[in-house]
């Protein structure tokens, strides 16, 4: 899917990559809340990414389940602001045109899919990190 997703916009002129397994990794979602979780990180990631650099979507399995990273390079965030970018009507006062709504649905929305969200500072900089659990196999 994340494969996927990134040929399709870099078709669409956008610089990004995808950096993970071609297959095996799965997890339960609801396709449209995580669509509308990709596009508010991808979008943020887009916006604050150094010049020249790609967004990298990231997939990985972890002991604590299946992490979806949205990379990008750039300014790291104050750790005094990690927790509080996801509250409502948060945003760039550079930026008007955003309502300050979209990471604070994208938390709700994974919450609803028992995922959890959070922003990382990285050494060359800022992850927003989707983690699905673990699948159960019925039966096991």
């Amino acid at each position: 899917y994340l494969n996927k997703l990134a040929e399709n916009l870099k078709d669409a002129g956008k610089e990004i990559t995808y950096v993970g397994p071609a297959i095996g990794l799965e997890a339960d979602f609801d396709p449209l809340s995580l669509e509308s979780i990709l596009d508010n990180l991808i979008e943020n990631a887009f916006r604050y990414r150094r010049a020249g650099t790609l967004v990298e979507l990231r997939l990985a399995s972890r002991v604590d389940g299946i992490a979806l990273e949205v990379f990008n390079q750039g300014l790291l965030i104050p750790d005094a602001e990690l927790e509080s970018i996801f509250d409502y009507g948060v945003s760039d006062a550079a930026s008007p045109e955003n309502s300050g709504l979209g990471l604070f649905a994208s938390r709700h929305y994974a919450l609803a899919m028992r995922a959890t969200i959070r922003v990382e500072n990285q050494s060359n900089g800022v992850a927003m990190v989707i983690t699905f659990p673990p699948t159960t196999v019925p039966g096991a």
